[in-house]
């Protein structure tokens, strides 16, 4: 039996003499596996579950369903992300970070205490304001306004990755 599509992530469990998988975010059958496919996860354990010419076998162990932190790792493969950049991303974003833009040129602020004044329901939080007193006694406001596309190269790797 082959299944196409990706990865599923699920649960073991024994039915009988056979060990099975059932779908752990979504609603699907109960898949049942090959004794001798298990490596590392045992019966209750959550598992990424992969699809070759033998059928469905447990690609790599998750953890356990009362774990939060292994829930959250299941939920992110299921959903196709990764806790890491690709290799290709993060040479890209270094690339960029060790030379900076330089139209329009762009000051280095990061010495300044600054705070974010983006509202706890935004989504990204991306502005902010920081002051410094000046010599003669006056105090300078900045008001930052991020601008990450322009440190996004077109068509890179970032950019597919974003």
């Amino acid at each position: 039996m082959t299944r196409p599509g990706p990865p599923l992530v699920a649960v073991l469990s024994k039915r009988g003499r056979f060990t099975v998988a059932d779908p752990l975010f979504e609603r699907g059958r109960r898949i049942t596996l090959d004794g001798g496919r298990r490596p590392g996860a045992g019966v209750g354990d959550i598992v990424l579950l992969g699809w070759g010419k033998r059928g469905p076998r447990v690609v790599r162990p998750l953890g356990r369903p009362d774990v939060a932190r292994d829930v959250l790792e299941a939920l992110m493969l299921d959903r196709g992300l990764r806790r890491a950049f690709s290799r290709a991303v993060e040479q890209e974003a270094g690339e960029v970070a060790a030379k900076p833009p330089v139209d329009p040129p762009r000051r280095d602020l990061t010495e300044l205490a600054t705070f974010t004044i983006d509202p706890v329901t935004a989504r990204d939080y991306d502005d902010a304001i920081s002051a410094s007193r000046e010599a003669d006694g006056r105090i300078r406001v900045w008001v930052h306004i991020a601008d990450v596309g322009a440190y996004v190269r077109p068509g890179g790797a970032v950019e597919r990755e974003a």
